[in-house]
């Protein structure tokens, strides 16, 4: 049985003087799509791992309550070296990750469906990592994340 500690008491409010305890992951993402003979194919496809190297059980979307905020694992784009934000998606967690779990997926970016089909054509960072729902981005809160450049082609 899992019991839910709210992050906030296991140092989210730490995170102004770097990593809070509560947010320390390990996202390693890799290309599984390296095909440069294929210029038909408009998608990207990457194998996501993510590890809780945190203090707390990072609660997922169906096992808690709309009191207590969920974690999910998220990208969102960015214009090469830019940092406004032109679109993020989410995936959730199938289940809640307790500190040392593990979680694997896999992602599959189709640049013509949307949100990406609106992005004109050019170079792009892709930001991924996991975002505690109604509150904040990990990355924002000093973890590391991954980012990813990306070109969209003229379409």
């Amino acid at each position: 049985m899992l019991i839910f500690v709210p992050i906030a008491q296991v140092g989210w409010a730490q995170a102004s003087a770097g990593v809070a305890p509560a947010m320390r992951s390990r996202v390693a993402v890799r290309r599984t799509d390296l095909n440069p003979l294929d210029t038909t194919r408009r998608t990207l496809a990457f194998r996501v791992d993510v590890d809780n190297v945190g203090a707390a059980v990072w609660p997922a979307s169906g096992e808690v309550g709309q009191r207590v905020p969920s974690v999910a694992f998220g990208y969102y784009s960015t214009r090469a070296g830019d940092r406004h934000r032109l679109e993020e998606q989410r995936i959730a967690l199938p289940y809640s990750l307790a500190p040392g779990e593990h979680w694997s997926t896999a992602m599959v970016l189709d640049l013509d469906a949307q949100p990406l089909r609106q992005l004109p054509p050019g170079e792009y960072d892709l930001h991924v990592g996991l975002v505690l729902e109604g509150v904040a981005w990990f990355l924002d809160r000093g973890d590391a994340g991954v980012t990813i450049p990306v070109t969209i082609p003229p379409g």
